[in-house]
């Protein structure tokens, strides 16, 4: 009887063992998870603020192109009216 006892406690020492190793397995990708986590959403800010600058990038180059193509249309509108 007191050897089936003692195998019994083995066995929940043993299981214990298993449950603290695996408490800190999950506490290890938890904070993999938290890292990457942190990584996207800065990422995610970096995306916003850089497509925001190319937004701003090519309205300026379209309002350029339009300021050209006016003073263009313009110019040879004069030279039209010289000829």
């Amino acid at each position: 009887m007191n050897t089936s006892v003692s195998l019994f406690y083995e066995q929940i020492r043993e299981l214990n063992e298993k449950l603290k190793d695996m408490d800190l397995e999950i506490l290890q990708h938890k904070r993999k998870a938290d890292d990457s986590e942190s990584k996207l959403k800065e990422l995610r800010q970096l995306f916003e603020s850089v497509s925001s600058e190319r937004n701003l990038y090519s309205k300026a180059l379209l309002e350029a192109n339009v300021s050209d193509t006016f003073l263009l249309l313009k110019y040879l509108t004069s030279q039209y009216k010289s000829s």
